[in-house]
């Protein structure tokens, strides 16, 4: 095994010999304890390495610990070298963690970056020419041509339009205009500071068709079959830059893209979009991001999320959040709903999940709409408000009648008592309203909250089944809230029109239902 006195001596020759601008030092420098390893892929001995960059590879490897990465500029070949223990991507979540310092060499071996960085992104991300570098928490640039270094000083460092200037870098609450000779100069006009609200589609992205360059793992393993070379687990990868990764809207590391042959998992897709921007309170930005990832398996996107982040003027990101997602095999049913969130008002968002899953105490759907309510409070701070009502929304907003509209799955097998078509693929009933039973449920839960003792017998063993209903009130009618009275009367009234038809609200059929999805 390769000693890290050997390490350093190497990197100090390399380094001089990469011409007279060499980037300097950070000025404090990270101090990990450097593993070596001996094997970066033992896997790669299954097969062949890429021929593309095979012949790069056996010098890096007796220099560094691996060279995990790279990209093609032109002719030129540009390798991310480790010292230490570079986790693979599948194991970047571990606990304990992994101790490395990363840099940058070109195919040659000119060092363009020496290894003392926690982390370098992906190139062009931020700048044309430039790649984003990270070290204790501070980010900077590198210019990959010049070697020409911009400190890693800045919180984040964003995107501009300015001729005059690379990138725009926040340190606290000021703006600078960062330069090509490493320079900065303070933004005194804060109509010039790139809010997030304003990005626009700096804050979109693409990974397969953007305008991110993709690096590739340098270990993708090929092997060969009576003589035809093909990919296994060939990928490329992609590292958000930081003024993205600041909001939550996407992953750190989006890996296992499928790079034209069939990894096994491969990501075909990988999208982020801002849906909404808002303006709320003083001073506050509420942006909502829709992020969609897609795979090999033909089953379409496997994952669609929307996130909430709230941002004030100085772009300090205040809080983030998850706020909606969907699953698959509901969808296939009834569809994705394009409008799954609205505003309320400027502290109250309302959020319709598509849900799947056995609805343990109530017993009611395998599949349902569900809705959620989130509160931004004026510090930024975002709230999920709990109720125990399974129809949630009518603590929350005054309904309408859409409320009582969706799609509904009750799943059904071969028990059951209905006679059903001779189908074996069909295992479930889906309909377009809640019944009245759902209806009655939805009034008397309001009740139940609030601890109202039943008198009925059948109510009152139903709600003595839920662990979180407490009878403690005959009668509890001071408790309830304006909303509650308003959405009483419109349960009734809806009640009373679905009793009269039915089958006219229900529109019920026959369908299939894969829970496992």
């Amino acid at each position: 095994m390769r000693t890290i006195y050997l390490h350093l001596l190497l990197i100090i020759a390399l380094a001089s010999c990469g011409g007279e601008q060499s980037a300097p030092e950070p000025t404090v420098m990270p101090q990990p304890e450097i593993v070596a390893v001996e094997n970066p892929n033992p896997e790669a001995e299954k097969g062949q390495l890429d021929p593309e960059i095979a012949p790069y590879l056996p010098l890096l490897d007796s220099i560094y610990s691996s060279a995990p990465l790279w990209f093609k500029d032109g002719d030129e070949y540009y390798f991310y070298v480790v010292l230490g223990d570079w986790p693979a991507f599948w194991e970047r979540n571990r606990v304990d963690g992994h101790k490395y310092v990363i840099g940058i060499v070109r195919g040659n071996n000119e060092t363009i970056l020496p290894p003392i960085y926690d982390k370098i992104y992906a190139p062009d991300a931020t700048a044309k020419g430039y790649i984003e570098i990270e070290t204790n928490g501070k980010r900077g640039l590198v210019n990959y041509h010049t070697k020409q270094l911009i400190p890693a000083r800045y919180d984040v460092i964003f995107p501009t339009n300015d001729s005059l200037a690379v990138a725009v870098g926040k340190r606290g609450n000021n703006h600078y205009y960062l330069r090509s000779n490493g320079t900065e100069a303070l933004i005194t006009d804060a109509t010039k500071i790139p809010r997030y609200a304003n990005l626009g589609d700096a804050l979109n992205y693409d990974v397969l068709n953007g305008k991110w360059r993709l690096l590739t793992d340098s270990y993708a393993i090929f092997y060969t079959d009576n003589g035809t070379v093909y990919d296994s687990y060939a990928q490329w990868v992609a590292i958000p830059p930081s003024y993205l990764l600041a909001t939550g809207f996407t992953r750190e590391y989006i890996d296992q893209i499928d790079t034209g042959g069939y990894p096994d998992p491969a990501l075909t897709a990988s999208r982020n979009k801002i849906e909404n921007s808002r303006n709320i309170f003083t001073g506050m930005d509420a942006l909502i991001s829709a992020f969609y990832e897609e795979g090999a398996d033909a089953r379409g996107f496997f994952a669609r999320e929307k996130h909430l982040a709230l941002i004030d003027s100085n772009n300090n990101v205040l809080d983030h959040r998850m706020i909606h997602a969907e699953q698959y095999a509901y969808a296939e049913i009834c569809g994705w709903d394009s409008i799954p969130y609205r505003f309320v008002n400027d502290s109250l968002i309302e959020v319709k999940t598509i849900s799947g899953g056995y609805l343990v105490h109530q017993k009611l759907y395998y599949g349902m709409p569900n809705y959620s309510y989130f509160s931004i409070a004026q510090t930024g701070k975002i709230t999920l408000l709990k109720t125990y009502r399974l129809f949630s929304f009518t603590k929350y907003v005054i309904i309408d009648e859409s409320y009582f509209k969706g799609c509904f799955v009750q799943a059904k097998y071969d028990d059951d008592s209905r006679k059903w078509p001779n189908d074996d693929q069909i295992n479930a009933i889906a309909t377009d309203h809640l019944t009245v039973n759902d209806l009655d449920i939805m009034r008397n839960e309001i009740f139940a909250e609030y601890g109202l003792k039943f008198k009925d017998d059948n109510w009152d063993s139903y709600f003595r089944e839920l662990s979180w209903y407490r009878p403690r009130y005959d009668n509890i009618d001071n408790q309830l809230t304006e909303i509650d009275k308003a959405n009483l009367a419109v349960i009734k009234q809806v009640r009373e029109k679905l009793l009269k038809n039915p089958k006219k609200y229900l529109n019920e059929r026959y369908t299939y239902y894969y829970p496992g999805a």
